[in-house]
């Protein structure tokens, strides 16, 4: 997966080009060189991709060889930048830092550019290596054009019926009675020959209707593509030069120089429902004729641009063909299937079932195979070695530690229920007891299965029951293929060609039969990770960077998902808005697993399945993505490392130029962070020391963007100076020891936009208001917000804060004043001893018309008066704990008809009932931590939507006969 390591160090080299080309030197020739090298060779990585799928070794090579150089590039100017004592940010160039950060060590710019260019040098040469090879995967060779993804040319393979294409197309682009600016797609699968047609199209209407339109252009879109650039090369084409770069002045020319004309525009290879709602305010519709023409892969691309103009639509080839051509490609290199014999193939399906779950046994297992002769007796005799002695001896050991003879006198029996893999591991630990074997789904219910995700909530239309039946019976009835294969269908059209290419990819991907490490459940995983965006392959494959079988917390995930690059910009979304959108895909594509949900329906806690788990794991080292080690594995060569139960000596063996770091588990010591001086995220959890241990070198990570600590309260960083940390995105301290007075330069960085701390009685933080802190999205929690200067009106708006906790506040004018410059508010924290009138009362929280929760932890003043109308109607979740109310606040309470989850904790009521006579039309939870709480009373049709109930053990329910929620104590 080179492609997002190139994309990224483009966007380097072209930043270095445009700002730092002063300091550069000489040395900038070689800069761009490198940049023009590599740009070229970017134009081959999806044909060299496409190739490498195929079974094409010299690709994989290739790419291997242009993922490393990449690597170097990227080590080389980072190195080159840390040195100077500065990092290379994009919002201004090399002198204008220089001079912002004065009070860091600069080193003369002289010996730095003399190691860079000798870098450089080699760089070059290795450049000039690959390029030689570059001809093998050129899309186009006859065009200097950047292509995006791989095409058929159609003029090399039979064009059956390809002029009556293009008469049809033509036609629509023509057609007079239809005045208004429209757009027309033109649809299929990858490899169709959709730019071939669409070139042709328009080098048609050129030559042939010139006088029709007076502009015409063709330009490739790309996957990722940035608006900027995209409107940039579009006035290029149009011989027209743009002054500047700025989106906004890049719009308005290309609607000045359209308007009034009639002009064709071919938008190919579009991958985003979102391109035309970007580009259709830039492009005029003056009822003249003017046309878009786009060709996409996904038909939900073309129905969201027009309308009124059905997608052309090409048709696929025969099953025949199809299936021909899939075979072909699939096996390049391989010869025919041999045949074995039937009792060697039921022994390895036993040998299978074994490992089922555990890709790493797989791997194992497959290499001690390779080594044995390939018959019946050599095959059982290992499948006999490994019949489940160890697990044998573990249930003797927990057997032991559940006696029989201890139990409660209410309790009449204890039960033990396992699920495992192998039978001999069931009939070991309870011979009385025949173990209820699972057997793979039959074929009707395979096919129900499929159904009910791949068309959920609707019936399968009749012209798919039949593929769905061959679908089915290629996932051989194991329930995790499909699954996948099921959430694979949802995505695609519900049409015969749709599903139709599905089933031949399936019989594309049966060439890892042969594999050892290999089994088919593997191969739908691999075809629905072949089938994701590159974004979203290295947002999966970070996945392996947490311990096996933990919850993974999503905001934990999304932002170190930001803080790598991983996320494509998209216009109107934050970055941390764009992953969530990405974590969602990777559920739809049954990838992960959600645990819980937020209220508002966001994903909180998320899981891998344990099968996914092993295959993500062992396809991040294979890429050279991450590698871990949990004993004492060599990964001096990879990017990232998670390193979880280890001892000290095992982070001598990371590489210096690792970017992200992830530690676990008890460690004795600490490495010293000085020496990993590229990294960009560091996460440390679950260090437990027996006395305070530093932190050393943490001020020398200037191009960390993720700090985050969690269980880590012996761990002290009080030396740490956070102002040096001028990349820093997010700051996650609530599992550490704060320095006192830390917060003094902390809100000095100005990319900061998270800070999570869990204040402590001597250390706090204090929000300051004489900063710019417009990046901030999360600040929970903090002391107080203070304020040192007179004028308060010339202080930022806070209008990106999204979460803000406050925690013993004191200037409570202030906060009020503050809270109503937040619109993006959807989280509100406060807690003290007192909450103010003003905080609550009479107008103030309705006012946030984003909020969606809120907590309030302290005694209400006197003159409060709880009232449905203090909250924002479309809250979600509230909590209120030791407000000590005295009156019953359930019926006002009930009044919010948004309201999910409800929490009431401590001191909140005074009175010993609670009386529930209407409302809370969507609650689902329920949660009442109030001793003093006797009873709770609920009448009929209150509450319709409650699933979870947590009470004191003493309390009395009187619920509604239908209201049967799940019952929890407190």
């Amino acid at each position: 997966m080179a492609e997002p390591i190139v994309n990224n160090v483009l966007e380097k080299l072209d930043h270095m080009i445009v700002n730092d080309a002063q300091v550069l030197g000489v040395v900038q020739k070689q800069v761009k060189w490198v940049h023009t090298e590599l740009t070229r060779l970017q134009c081959c990585q999806l044909d060299a991709d496409y190739k490498r799928r195929q079974g094409d070794s010299r690709a994989e090579h290739w790419l291997k060889r242009l993922r490393e150089v990449a690597y170097h590039i990227e080590d080389a100017t980072d190195t080159f930048y840390k040195e100077l004592g500065v990092s290379c940010q994009k919002d201004s160039g090399f002198l204008r830092k220089r001079k912002k950060l004065c009070h860091m060590p600069m080193a003369e710019p002289v010996p730095m550019l003399h190691k860079l260019a000798t870098e450089l040098a080699d760089i070059q040469n290795v450049l000039e290596g690959i390029s030689k090879t570059k001809g093998h995967y050129a899309p186009d060779k006859g065009s200097g054009e950047a292509r995006s993804r791989v095409s058929v040319d159609l003029d090399v393979v039979e064009t059956v019926g390809l002029d009556a294409h293009i008469d049809r197309v033509r036609t629509l682009l023509l057609d007079k009675e239809v005045p208004e600016r429209a757009v027309l797609s033109i649809v299929g699968m990858g490899g169709i020959g959709k730019t071939t047609l669409a070139r042709m199209i328009y080098k048609s209407v050129k030559a042939d209707f010139k006088s029709h339109f007076d502009y015409h252009i063709m330009i490739s879109v790309t996957q990722k593509y940035d608006l900027t650039d995209l409107l940039w090369k579009m006035l290029r084409q149009f011989n027209y030069f743009p002054k500047n770069h700025d989106l906004d002045y890049l719009g308005k020319e290309l609607f000045s120089l359209l308007n009034s004309r009639r002009y064709l525009i071919v938008l190919d290879d579009v991958w985003s429902c979102n391109l035309w709602g970007e580009l259709q305010n830039v492009l005029p519709n003056d009822n003249n004729g003017s046309r878009v023409l786009m060709t996409s892969r996904r038909i939900d691309v073309a129905k969201s641009a027009d309308w009124r103009m059905c997608p052309y639509e090409l048709c696929l080839l025969s099953e025949d063909e199809s299936l021909h051509l899939l075979l072909k490609n699939a096996l390049p290199l391989q010869k025919p299937h041999e045949v074995y014999p039937s009792d060697l193939l039921n022994v390895a399906k036993q040998l299978s079932l074994v490992c089922l779950g555990v890709p790493m046994f797989l791997v194992v297992l497959g290499k001690i195979l390779s080594t044995k002769d390939p018959t019946y007796i050599a095959w059982e005799r290992v499948l006999g070695t490994i019949h489940g002695k160890e697990w044998v001896e573990m249930w003797d050991q927990l057997e032991r530690a559940l006696p029989d003879d201890t139990l409660p006198d209410n309790m009449d029996e204890t039960q033990v229920l396992m699920t495992v893999e192998r039978i001999a591991t069931a009939k070991s630990a309870d011979p009385s007891i025949s173990p209820n074997e699972l057997h793979f789904l039959g074929e009707d219910q395979s096919r129900e299965l499929l159904l009910k995700k791949a068309v959920p909530y609707q019936k399968c239309p009749s012209d798919l029951l039949e593929l769905a039946h061959e679908i089915s019976k290629k996932c051989k009835g194991l329930r995790l293929a499909l699954i996948v294969v099921g959430c694979i269908l949802r995505t695609k059209d519900k049409t015969k060609n749709a599903w139709e290419s599905v089933l031949k990819q399936m019989d594309w991907y049966r060439n890892l039969d042969d594999d050892p490490e290999f089994r088919f459940g593997m191969h739908i995983v691999m075809m629905s990770y072949e089938d994701m965006p590159y974004y979203l392959k290295a947002c999966f494959l970070y996945l392996a960077s947490f311990p096996d079988n933990n919850e993974i917390p999503a905001k934990r995930l999304i932002r170190m998902w930001v803080a790598e690059g991983f996320i494509p910009k998209q216009e109107r979304k934050t970055m941390e808005e764009t992953a969530e959108d990405c974590l969602e895909q990777l559920l739809k594509r049954s990838m992960v697993r959600v645990t819980s949900r937020s209220p508002n329906g966001s994903i909180k806690y998320c899981e891998v399945h344990d099968i996914l788990f092993d295959f993500v794991i062992r396809q991040a080292e294979k890429e050279n993505f991450l590698a871990g080690a949990a004993g004492c594995e060599n990964i001096n060569s990879s990017r990232r490392a998670s390193i979880q139960l280890c001892k000290p000596q095992h982070t001598e063996y990371v590489g210096l130029n690792i970017r992200s770091l992830l530690l676990f588990g008890r460690r004795d010591d600490l490495p010293n962070c000085s020496k990993y001086r590229l990294l960009r995220v560091l996460e440390i959890e679950g260090v437990k020391m027996s006395h305070v241990v530093e932190l050393r070198g943490l001020e020398q990570l200037i191009y960390l963007k993720y700090l985050g600590f969690r269980n880590c309260k012996r761990l002290s960083i009080s030396k740490c100076p956070f102002g040096r940390l001028r990349n820093l995105e997010t700051l996650d301290l609530r599992g550490i020891l704060m320095p006192y007075g830390a917060s003094t330069n902390l809100w000095t960085i100005g990319p900061l936009r998270h800070v999570l701390y869990e204040p402590f009685e001597r250390y706090n933080l204090e929000l300051p208001t004489w900063v710019d802190l417009r990046n901030l999205q999360t600040v929970k929690w903090v002391s107080d917000i203070t304020d040192t200067e007179t004028n308060t009106n010339k202080f930022p708006i806070l209008n990106n804060m999204r979460k803000l906790g406050l925690k013993n506040c004191k200037n409570w004018d202030l906060v009020s004043c503050r809270l109503g410059a937040m619109p993006s508010l959807i989280f509100l924290g406060i807690e003290g001893e007192n909450i103010p009138e003003k905080i609550v009362y009479p107008t103030s929280l309705p006012n946030y018309m984003n909020l969606q929760t809120l907590c309030l932890v302290g005694k209400w003043s006197e003159g409060i008066i709880l009232e449905a109308s203090l909250f924002p109607s479309h809250l979600v979740k509230l909590k209120l704990v030791d407000s000590e109310l005295e009156q019953d606040p359930m019926p006002e309470l009930g009044k919010l008809n948004s309201l999910i989850k409800l929490v009431l904790s401590g001191g909140v009521y005074t009175g010993e009932q609670l009386f529930c006579p209407e409302g809370f039309p969507v609650l689902q939870t329920l949660e009442l931590s109030v001793d003093s709480l006797e009873k709770l009373t609920v009448m009929n049709g209150v509450m319709p939507k409650l699933k979870y109930l947590r009470r004191p053990l003493s309390m009395k329910l009187e619920l509604p006969p239908d209201l049967k929620p799940s019952v929890g104590y407190a």
